[in-house]
């Protein structure tokens, strides 16, 4: 199997990001990369590998009906529970001035 290369430029447009933002992930060693003579080259399976390792999981939690992930979302709700008009649900404005606490 031949190893394919990737110039800084084709590396660049691979990853969709700036050259002059891989040219600084070399510079710190956070990407794999080769250098032929002054001519830094990338072997795009190590790309690949090093691009799966960054990979971040989503944060949130799936959203269900029966329940908020947020708790002060219930705050917001009408006595019923449901939202059943935009002027009966409160703002956070509302609340923070009603506890008295600031936002920055």
């Amino acid at each position: 199997m031949e190893t394919e290369f990737l110039t800084i430029q084709e590396a660049a447009l691979f990853l969709r990001v700036q050259v002059s933002t891989l040219y600084g992930w070399c510079h710190e060693r956070r990407i794999p990369f080769r250098k032929h003579g002054s001519r830094v080259i990338f072997c795009r399976s190590e790309i690949l590998k090093w691009s799966e390792r960054h990979v971040i999981p989503p944060r949130c939690q799936p959203f269900s009906a029966t329940g908020f992930p947020d708790k002060n979302i219930n705050a917001m709700l009408t006595t019923d529970g449901s939202p059943s008009d935009s002027s009966s649900l409160k703002t956070r404005r509302d609340m923070d001035w009603q506890t008295g606490s600031k936002r920055r």
